[in-house]
């Protein structure tokens, strides 16, 4: 009994490891099946890849050329569509459908006023989506829901949705891979191939598009924005100088480097006193706008355009448009570094003259010191033996003489013990000494001492005739150049920091004494167009006169003439902003204050600044009517 027990045990525990070892093996061929239909799948897409590499290759070699390459860049700026377009094309190009199949894809991406809605930028004729269709997360139709459930889960995941390794025609169905920025990799689209009744295109075609397509895209739509904010200073600039009787000529240059930056590094001679000037009379203004590119954010900045201000026909450089354009220039350039580094459609900083206004209002104050800085700056690249040349000379001109000695009246010396004779003034040209003292000479300064010198120095130089000194035929040559231009610019910077300066602390007398905004924007107390009461209001119809020939719109005025008042103040209760483009960091879009800042454009042009908007009043001045 116990013996026939032991053996079937024996027997049912030989057939369990007999199953137990049989599955072992089935489990190990079939393990090896799968090892060799992935071998095999993978041969067949490495020889698929070896066939259909050299057109795919050819095809985003193509796309790429057609926007990276140096004459693009100066030449060629798309825009966001055209750019969805062609990469609809290129996927065209770099896989057609075989034997007529329908060929489906589309770039659907972010709208551009709605972050909670998605929008077809560009689709191909067998498309799920029409062209130009939107569509929000929260109501999707019926008629391609699955699609549109595909499309929100890659763009909240950036994880691509693939379906098709060989682009098998036996396969329908979406393919949807995410278009993301190049730096943060955040998604803002996605490239969809495929449909219910066609195929997508190959993964690996798929996934390189998208990848190469998504940094572009990025970089057109910050082009775009560029372009535009560029518009619109440039529009505003020319109808503020208009309004104030100047006729500039502002033109913007994609790819252009500022021809004034590699002058005055090359050639000491044409040295200037101020930053992004040009010309004997500074009549030209130029500023390079730089940017991190975004298709390469990891490399230094690279330049973007420039932005170019003349002055025409007998319209000078004088303080006005200094102020104008020192304090407009660095507020595009801040707006092109905001743009940079915003995320794809965000609200961009300053897209219209209402930003603009508010932003230069509260830029302005920081001027002064800004242009003594750059002043200082410029000064610091002037090469000293300019001036030690002007020591060597035997004989000049009269008025070369009282341009030297109007020069060291303003940096100290009492005009009474000035010699009368060029061989006696002559050792008094230090050149080093001249430049310390430069550097040294404060501009916003308002003491006796200061006002005595700028009055002294107007009177030394009422004969002189700048003009006449700066232009490269003069005896004189570069050594009188070099201190016209610095001694003009230095009048002409004093004039702005003083209207600032006098403007900001009767803003402050008038917030003390408690009066209300509407007392202070009343008509006798308004300010003009961009910040000027024009002097000729207060002079009879004529603007004030000074006795210097060839620099009335550089020279400041004698003490005790009024002082004007300066561009754009804020008017007093205006709220302080924020920095330009913090509302777009936080994502929401930059609001316009709620009346423009220009409070007395309505005495010229018949319009209260409180009722219509910043253009409609310029386009009024200008002649130009509204329906």
């Amino acid at each position: 009994m116990h013996q026939a027990e032991h053996k079937f045990a024996v027997a049912s525990t030989t057939e369990h490891t007999s199953e137990l070892l049989l599955d072992q093996e089935i489990a190990r061929t079939k393990s090896g099946q799968l090892k060799v239909a992935k071998t095999l799948d993978q041969i067949a897409q490495d020889n698929f890849m070896a066939r259909r590499m050299p057109s795919w290759q050819a095809a985003l070699n193509a796309f790429s050329r057609a926007h990276e390459s140096e004459e693009s860049r100066k030449g060629y700026c798309p825009s966001v569509v055209r750019v969805a377009e062609e990469i609809i094309e290129c996927l065209q190009f770099a896989e057609p459908p075989p034997n007529g199949a329908p060929f489906a894809a589309s770039v659907v991406l972010f709208h551009p006023t709605d972050r909670g809605a998605l929008k077809v930028f560009s689709a191909s004729a067998a498309s799920v989506f029409p062209r130009n269709y939107s569509f929000d997360e929260r109501h999707l139709p019926s008629a391609f829901r699955k699609t549109c459930v595909d499309a929100w889960n890659v763009m909240h995941t950036a994880n691509a949705l693939a379906i098709s390794p060989l682009g098998s025609s036996a396969i329908l169905g979406n393919s949807v891979f995410p278009l993301c920025e190049e730096a943060t990799g955040r998604c803002f689209g996605v490239l969809i191939s495929g449909a219910p009744e066609a195929s997508p295109a190959p993964d690996e075609l798929l996934r390189r598009l998208a990848k190469l397509a998504g940094p572009q895209l990025e970089r057109t739509w910050k082009l775009q924005n560029v372009g535009q904010m560029v518009k619109v200073a440039a529009n505003w600039i020319t109808k503020l100088a208009f309004h104030d009787h100047r006729s500039v000529e502002v033109h913007w240059t994609p790819g252009m480097a500022s021809t004034v930056v590699s002058k005055r590094v090359k050639n000491g001679a044409d040295w200037e006193p101020l930053m992004y000037h040009s010309g004997d009379t500074m009549k030209h203004f130029e500023m390079e706008l730089r940017w991190h590119d975004p298709m390469h954010p990891h490399n230094q900045k690279h330049t973007l355009g420039t932005l170019t201000v003349d002055c025409t026909g007998v319209s000078e450089m004088d303080d006005q448009m200094v102020e104008l354009l020192h304090t407009t220039a660095p507020l595009v350039q801040r707006c092109v570094d905001e743009i940079a580094a915003m995320h794809v459609f965000d609200p961009c900083p300053m897209t219209n003259a209402e930003d603009l206004n508010a932003a230069f209002a509260h830029a302005r104050l920081l001027l002064p010191n800004k242009l003594q800085a750059e002043m200082r700056r410029q000064i610091h690249l002037l090469d000293p033996s300019l001036l030690q040349e002007l020591a060597t000379y035997e004989h000049v001109s009269d008025g070369v003489h009282d341009l030297v000695k109007g020069v060291l009246v303003l940096l100290g010396h009492d005009r009474h013990e000035l010699p009368h004779k060029w061989m006696e003034l002559r050792p008094m040209i230090q050149p080093a000494t001249l430049v310390d003292r430069m550097l040294d000479l404060d501009l916003t300064s308002e003491t006796k001492e200061m006002k005595k010198r700028w009055c002294e120095s107007h009177r030394v130089t009422a004969g002189v005739d700048f003009k006449k000194l700066l232009t490269k035929e003069a005896v004189a040559g570069a050594p009188t150049r070099v201190l016209v231009k610095w001694l003009l610019a230095t009048r002409l910077v004093h004039q702005v920091i003083l209207t600032i300066k006098h403007e900001t602390e009767e803003h402050a007398d008038e917030h003390l004494e408690g009066k209300g905004v509407g007392e202070v924007n009343k008509p006798g107390k308004q300010q003009h167009g961009h910040g000027h009461k024009h002097a000729h209001r207060k002079h009879g119809g004529k603007a004030p006169h000074h006795k210097d020939k060839g620099a009335d719109a550089h020279a400041t005025p004698s003490a005790g003439a009024p002082a004007v008042p300066p561009i754009s103040a804020p008017h007093k209760g205006a709220k302080a902003l924020p920095p330009l483009g913090q509302e777009a960091a936080a994502g929401a879009a930059i609001q316009p204050p709620a009346k423009p800042l220009l409070h007395d454009i309505h005495d010229d042009c018949g319009a209260r600044g409180d009722e219509q908007t910043f253009e409609q009043i310029m386009d009024h001045a200008m002649g130009i009517d509204h329906p």
